[in-house]
């Protein structure tokens, strides 16, 4: 049985690391419209150097640092929630969708 203070602690995690992802990451730009997911994004190399360039210029380099360093914090919170509400899922019901519970907690 999954405790639900862990499930608890897990979404506030996130939902934490999230908020504070996206209040704290204002980088948008004429090259960054998505903030940092355009330089997560990016398609080639000069997008990248395009999307840097700006951000250096107008002094956005040590937030977007320091974003990327969060969302390094964020990853793990949000994997082992949907890992965790996944196996809730298979542990609690019988035949395709506790298959699927299973197969999706791996594949988080």
């Amino acid at each position: 049985m999954i405790n639900i203070r862990i499930i608890f602690f897990l979404l506030a995690g996130t939902l934490f690391f999230f908020l504070l992802l996206r209040f704290q990451g204002k980088l948008e730009t004429k090259f960054s419209p998505a903030s940092i997911v355009s330089l997560e994004l990016a398609h080639d190399a000069q997008s990248v150097q395009d999307i840097t360039t700006i951000w250096n210029e107008e002094g956005m380099t040590s937030r977007a640092k320091t974003n990327i360093r969060i969302d390094f914090l964020f990853i793990p919170f949000y994997a082992m929630l949907f890992y965790t509400l996944c196996g809730s899922i298979s542990v609690r019901m019988n035949g395709i969708p506790a298959k699927l519970g299973v197969l999706l907690a791996f594949g988080s």
